[in-house]
């Protein structure tokens, strides 16, 4: 495993360029989990939940929550309140993110399956780069 300091400097270029980021995505980058773990506990990462995450101090975004459900539901597409905001064709404030699952199975047809995410100001701390 590379030294601490050469990680720290690898792990925050990673998800400064990216915002949030998964498991798989660090993985890929050559940083495994009990390096992820260590940097959590240190404060240089925040566990934004199972399997994402990002900078403890990075900028909170108006779309913040929109990058964890894309990245939760990579094949998702976001409904209802969420993305009439998104598209600033509506002036509601919705309470929670709610993507749908795409299912090859049945064409293009959504999944009734669905996660929600709560919109909490202040709780989430992630940076959402080229998104809106």
């Amino acid at each position: 495993m590379p030294s601490l300091p050469s990680l720290t400097v690898r792990v925050s270029r990673l998800a400064r360029k990216k915002g949030a980021l998964r498991t798989r995505d660090f993985e890929a980058a050559g940083i495994n989990r009990v390096a992820l773990t260590r940097l959590v506990e240190q404060g240089i990462l925040q566990r934004l939940g199972r399997g994402l995450y990002g900078l403890h101090d990075a900028k909170v975004t108006e779309h913040h929550t929109l990058v964890e459900a894309a990245l939760r539901v990579p094949a998702g597409v976001v409904c209802l309140l969420s993305a009439l905001q998104f598209h600033k064709l509506s002036t509601q404030s919705p309470r929670e993110v709610r993507p749908k699952q795409l299912d090859d199975r049945f064409g293009d047809r959504l999944v009734v399956e669905q996660i929600e995410l709560g919109l909490v100001v202040g709780q989430y701390h992630l940076l959402a780069p080229g998104i809106g």
